[in-house]
């Protein structure tokens, strides 16, 4: 009898412990990175109500919508302190990398050789727009979705309802390669100073006190999929 206890004891601590360290360990999502990039003459809100931004407002509900500093980076090198392309072992795209896992760029802005080939694909927009360059990175990568792809699209557009439009047909067109149930989506307005995390699950609690800076955004998402 005592065996049986005893047994059944050592099978509930086994339970528990493997159960604690699958709370604790990396999350596998997809991530979608999203960066609305201001142009030389950025870009206003039409009038005080605000221009009509139905997906933007959707997500903006679903998700946590953190403050940033002034930007005084570049394009290129604030990609590279949010993500780590240079950085870190424990970087965003370090670890995608290590791990084999797709990763796929677009942007509207030009970005140097140096962080492109980083990337696994990141076409040119061209004529098409960012958007479809991004989908056919994800086709020319045979993204399928049991996959976990680190996706990184810079749009600039030219007014609000540009802006929603293009997340909405962005989100509609990754669907069929990416599960988005178990993808974190980051809406990051470099004019508006503000990054919109949405993902299938959050942290217990937000230890963001102020407004954060490229690196410390990048620490933020790699506590979200706890890297």
């Amino acid at each position: 009898m005592k065996r049986r206890v005893v047994g059944g004891v050592l099978g509930l601590v086994v339970v528990l412990g493997v159960a604690w360290m699958m709370s604790r360990a990396p999350r596998q999502w997809s991530v979608l990175l999203v960066v609305s990039e201001p142009p030389a003459g950025a870009w206003l809100p039409a009038a005080a109500s605000g221009p009509a931004t139905p997906r933007l407002s959707k997500l903006g509900g679903a998700g946590v919508r953190l403050p940033l500093v002034a930007p005084s980076l570049a394009l290129s090198e604030w990609l590279t302190e949010v993500i780590g392309a240079s950085g870190p072992s424990r970087s965003v795209l370090s670890i995608w990398q290590q791990r084999g896992w797709p990763t796929v760029g677009a942007s509207a802005v030009g970005v140097p050789s140096a962080l492109r080939a980083r990337f696994q694909e990141f076409p040119e927009p061209g004529s098409s727009g960012v958007v479809d360059a991004a989908l056919d990175g994800l086709e020319a990568a045979g993204v399928s979705p049991s996959q976990s792809p680190l996706v990184v699209v810079v749009a600039q557009p030219r007014s609000a309802e540009e802006w929603d439009g293009m997340i909405s047909r962005l989100l509609d067109g990754v669907a069929a390669r990416m599960s988005l149930s178990r993808t974190m989506v980051v809406v990051v307005d470099r004019g508006d100073r503000s990054a919109l995390l949405i993902a299938p699950d959050r942290p217990d609690g937000l230890v963001v006190t102020g407004a954060l800076s490229p690196s410390q955004l990048g620490a933020e998402i790699r506590r979200w999929l706890r890297l």
